[in-house]
């Protein structure tokens, strides 16, 4: 019964947040300066469409030849009711990895509405 119950609420949750949260115009880049050569630059829009907040966890996945895994990154952000954020991130990435990054897919790993 706890089980049953335990995977309802967990169905519910996803879902819920599913229908309000979207994540669009992903993109990254490589900053010019030469004491920057393996630092990367990405971002990305999260929108809200409910009247909740939410902490949501963002997952850049940059994608290599044939869209494999290259590197990933997450982030931490909270998008409040009805926002569209944009939000950009820096990470130091090795440097070995950087010829190999084509494109990214930004998505929402994890989010969760604030109780208060």
């Amino acid at each position: 019964m706890f089980r049953a119950l335990t995977t309802s609420i967990l169905l519910f949750a996803g879902s819920a947040w599913g229908e309000c949260l979207t994540v669009s115009e992903a993109d990254f880049n490589w900053p010019e300066s030469p004491s920057h050569q393996s630092m990367i630059v990405w971002e990305a829009v999260v929108s809200n469409a409910c009247d909740d907040e939410f902490d949501v966890e963002l997952e850049a996945n940059f994608l290599g030849a044939g869209g494999t895994s290259v590197y990933l990154l997450r982030a931490l952000v909270n998008v409040g009711p009805g926002e569209r954020l944009s939000f950009a991130d820096e990470s130091y990435v090795p440097s070995r990895h950087k010829e190999a990054m084509n494109s990214i897919e930004v998505r929402i790993a994890e989010a969760r509405r604030r109780p208060y």
